[in-house]
């Protein structure tokens, strides 16, 4: 249900698109923010502007939405990668260090919460 807004764009906008889908179907509001914030490790107000998004936080927050960002992080099209994998695909799209370093920190997190 994270990528329900790839049936309008494969763009990172499909997060948008995914929320606005829920809350028109009446999804409860908690699974809509989940499908917005899954995007990476989350996305600040000031990166939203520079990728054309409504000028929105998108960090994940709750644990279902950090669990989602994580694991949405660990596929690539249909193929299950590690996060160092991701880590590499992010740095070949000359993607920032911080940026990279919040996908690294969000994994850590994540995979600690089951310990």
């Amino acid at each position: 249900m994270h990528d329900a807004g790839r049936c309008r764009t494969h763009e990172i906008s499909h997060a948008v698109e995914g929320f606005r889908l829920a809350m028109s179907r009446g999804i409860e509001p908690e699974v809509a923010e989940i499908i917005k914030r899954h995007i990476g490790a989350g996305v600040s107000k000031e990166e939203a502007k520079k990728l054309g998004l409504p000028e929105d936080d998108y960090f994940p927050r709750s644990p279902e939405e950090k669990i989602v960002a994580h694991a949405d992080n660990l596929v690539k099209g249909t193929r299950r990668i590690t996060i160092q994998e991701r880590m590499e695909l992010m740095y070949s799209k000359n993607v920032s260090e911080h940026v990279v370093q919040r996908v690294k920190k969000l994994a850590e997190e994540v995979e600690g919460l089951s310990r």
